[in-house]
């Protein structure tokens, strides 16, 4: 597959100094809870947030000040600033008449937290307040998870003196993916961390190419994506996640001369997604299972040609506004043809999924390594055809 940059969102959380056992409102279940010295900002009832940046949070008194001190984590469920809340260590603290200036660094979750389980289930609620489009490409119709992707340009221009044109001319997108988040935290370490998306997709596409010379070019872009943000308690303190669902449409081509393609497919699957660790070590979570159909193909069996497309769902989830794990799930259409001899000529459609890892995860503490990788693809032979060109 080719290579692939997405903009994506990240996560954190904060809990404060309590032991309970709890249920949130989204289903999510907490157990054993202890955790170190940590204020919550959001239950200061005569403290205002002033400004956030990135190693600063500047705080208004109304009246006594509150003890905050280097060393102490500080944490806010709220929207403050543009960000989603915080999870900072306090490095540094002055004092000038009612304000109080906080030198802050990131921290981690075994920073704020000795002991806790964490378990919860994160599924999109279109219609609700809480969601935000983030980004919508020219052309793109549709909402939410079900995309129409008809008449959508994905490249116009020069190319190295050859002109190319790559364009969806029709098709739908659809996915509505639940996350299984987790963790489990043990004296101040990482004992187990996942992340699993799973859900019903369905790709109907069909691509268009057009070459004047000869061109090698990959491109992708977000057609779409969306944001829902979850607050959940564990106990008085705010547990904020941000998750995230794109879609990303991209093409890889390599021809030796100028050619005209037209192809397609459609494919309909149950996919699971995702990574967990424990016991130190990573694992992967991928099972799928495809039903393909090959759409009509027309070509002049002119060159040597490879073209690859796709439309990929990307779920990535933000804690606080950290980097956190993201999954791409990529189902994909390769078209590969041969030019033999001076008129005869053979091609063949391949149709596939994969899936793409990147689990950066230094909100949870400093002992658990950074996770990426590309789960095996699954593809086959979905039409091929020869001829002779006049």
């Amino acid at each position: 597959m080719i290579n692939r940059q997405v903009v994506l969102a990240t996560m954190s959380i904060m809990l404060a100094s309590i032991a309970c056992v709890s249920n949130s409102p989204l289903g999510t279940e907490i157990s054993e809870v202890e955790c170190s010295k940590t204020v919550v900002i959001d239950n200061l009832t005569d403290a205002e947030i002033v400004s956030i940046t990135d190693d600063e949070v500047v705080l208004s008194f109304s009246d006594s000040f509150l003890c905050i001190n280097p060393g102490d984590v500080i944490v806010s469920g709220g929207i403050h600033c543009g960000t989603y809340g915080f999870l900072r260590t306090v490095t540094e603290q002055r004092v000038l008449g009612n304000t109080m200036i906080l030198s802050t660094r990131n921290a981690s979750l075994t920073d704020a937290i000795r002991n806790c389980e964490v378990e919860t289930i994160l599924h999109f609620s279109p219609g609700r307040d809480a969601v935000t489009v983030t980004e919508v490409m020219e052309g793109v119709s549709g909402k939410y998870m079900n995309i129409d992707l008809s008449e959508v340009t994905l490249f116009s221009g020069d190319v190295g003196g050859s002109y190319l044109t790559v364009e969806i001319t029709s098709g739908t997108i659809v996915f509505d993916p639940e996350i299984d988040l987790g963790f489990e935290i043990r004296n101040s370490q990482i004992n187990e961390f996942h992340a699993i998306a799973s859900g019903d997709a369905f790709l109907d596409c069909d691509f268009l190419a057009s070459l004047t010379g000869s061109v090698e070019l990959s491109r992708d872009t977000t057609l779409y994506s969306y944001s829902q943000v979850f607050v959940q308690w564990v106990g008085w303190v705010p547990v904020v996640e941000v998750a995230t669902l794109s879609f990303v449409a991209g093409f890889d081509l390599n021809s030796t001369t100028g050619s005209n393609i037209t192809t397609g497919f459609d494919l309909n699957t149950f996919v699971t997604a995702g990574a967990e660790y424990e016991n130190n070590t990573w694992s992967s979570v991928w099972e799928t299972g495809v039903a393909l159909n090959a759409h009509p193909t027309e070509w002049c069996g002119c060159s040597n040609i490879e073209l690859q497309g796709y439309v990929m769902p990307v779920v990535s989830v933000a804690f606080y506004g950290i980097v956190g794990p993201y999954i791409e799930i990529v189902p994909y259409l390769t078209f590969e043809g041969q030019a033999e001899g001076k008129f005869e000529y053979f091609w063949q459609t391949i149709g596939g999924i994969e899936a793409v890892l990147g689990f950066d995860v230094s909100i949870l503490g400093y002992s658990i390594a950074d996770y990426y990788t590309t789960l095996a693809a699954w593809e086959t032979v979905i039409d091929e055809g020869s001829g002779s060109s006049n």
